[in-house]
């Protein structure tokens, strides 16, 4: 069977995505699928402190950085439908 198998460690997880994702000519690592994943969960409606276990963060604080890709998602959002700069454009032609 060659090598002893064993559990690995979080570097050899990291490691093992690097060389996968090298082999594949993914120009990414384990932190951006990580971080993808994260976003990812939140924009499909999942729930801010689920997502802290799955990451394994003792603080929410530290999940809440990824709120900031959904609201900026709610802004982008907001500024392509919402009806408002119409309403607003004779407003502003006359200031």
């Amino acid at each position: 069977m060659g090598k002893k198998q064993s559990p690995l460690a979080p570097d050899g997880v990291k490691s093992e995505f690097r060389r996968i994702f090298h082999r594949a000519g993914i120009k990414a690592g384990p932190h951006s699928l990580r971080h993808t994943f994260a976003a990812q969960y939140l924009r499909r409606g999942g729930k801010i402190w689920a997502l802290q276990r799955i990451l394994g963060h003792s603080r929410v604080t530290t999940t809440e950085i990824y709120l900031h890709l959904i609201n900026e998602d709610v802004i982008r959002d907001h500024r392509q439908v919402s009806p408002i700069q119409e309403w607003t454009a004779p407003m502003n032609r006359l200031f």
